[in-house]
């Protein structure tokens, strides 16, 4: 589902004017958390950022449109999550091989029901978009917002990259910036307006949070 809430001009005239997109979100999610993203090292091609793994209380905030996109992973004990944006609500669960995925521009409110431990990815479009032109044949693509939506191989490379991101030296900053395309590549394949995964109902049901989150869509 793409949320439809932007951010307004002023907030995009005040990302433009910040140092480096990728730290603006950083900031704007860090007013809003109780420990703030544990940045690894320093900006990496198009200012993407990335954190190691560290853990944050409960959340119950809202947060402004972003100046680029965040994408995190979970680890650990799951907590229930919901995004209300534009309208409409979404809830799942923090469960590890889930990702969450805040496109730039979205704001909204966020309730995360206890503490959890996380990795996040800040980066711009203009690094996404440098990995869709391979597939998009030059199209703009726009992703998609995702709450703990269950993607194992992009929920794979951020732990991977939540690793490599302790090391310093230049075998692991090739391999971060390698690892970090893919994810955009991933991104693109599955979680955007070029290509989306849908979610599979299991067999005998749909668990009590699919559910939830389901009956929040229709009745949005």
């Amino acid at each position: 589902m793409t949320f439809p809430t932007r951010a307004t001009a002023a907030e995009n005239a005040r990302d433009q004017a910040s140092i480096g997109l990728g730290g603006d979100a950083v900031d704007s999610i860090a007013r809003i958390l109780d420990r703030p993203p544990a940045l690894a090292g320093e900006a990496l091609r198009s200012e993407t950022r990335l954190t190691t793994r560290w853990s944050h209380g409960a959340l119950h905030d809202s947060l402004p449109g972003l100046s680029s996109h965040v994408v995190m992973t979970y680890y650990g004990a799951d907590q229930e999550i919901s995004w209300r944006c534009g309208g409409r609500r979404r809830i799942s669960r923090t469960r590890p091989g889930t990702i969450t995925l805040i496109p730039e521009g979205h704001d909204g409110r966020w309730d995360i029901a206890g503490p959890i431990e996380v990795s996040h990815v800040y980066f711009p479009q203009e690094r996404l978009q440098a990995s869709a032109d391979l597939l998009a044949g030059g199209k703009r693509v726009e992703l998609i917002g995702r709450v703990g939506f269950e993607d194992p191989s992009a929920a794979r490379i951020l732990e991977l990259l939540s690793r490599e991101a302790r090391l310093d030296d230049p075998s692991s900053r090739l391999f971060v910036e390698q690892a970090i395309d893919l994810l955009c590549l991933q991104l693109v394949r599955g979680h955007s307006s070029f290509g989306a995964l849908t979610v599979e109902e299991p067999r005998g049901g749909l668990a009590d949070w699919q559910t939830r989150d389901r009956l929040y869509a229709r009745a949005s």
